[in-house]
């Protein structure tokens, strides 16, 4: 069985393996497209649960073909809601949807 590349490690035939997760291998590039879309926030200052939460979001919108974006866009937001903080759900929400519409959509439309 070959390795299957998930947003947070491998899949091979013994379970999975997390030596440098993908969302790792490109988080500066993630970095910069979160800054670019979250209007007056600083990342450093964003809470490390949310931080986590949208660099997921977006490596599997931009490079996961084979989970449509809203998909990923609404587990982000459930899992804000649920772990984080009381408004966390609309604050993801809000960044991952400008990046929705602005970057992902003009990417795969040329």
């Amino acid at each position: 069985m070959r390795n299957v590349p998930g947003a947070l490690g491998f899949m091979n035939n013994r379970g999975w393996g997390f030596s440098k997760p993908p969302v790792a291998l490109r988080q500066s590039e993630i970095d910069s497209i979160i800054k670019t879309y979250a209007d007056n926030w600083e990342i450093e200052r964003m809470a490390a649960l949310d931080k986590n939460i949208l660099r997921t979001a977006i490596y599997e919108m931009k490079y996961m073909e084979n989970i449509p974006p809203v998909v990923s866009i609404n587990e982000a937001i459930d899992m804000a809601k649920k772990y984080s903080t009381r408004d966390s759900g609309k604050f993801v929400n809000g960044i991952l949807d400008k990046i929705h519409k602005k970057l992902i959509l003009q990417e795969k439309n040329p």
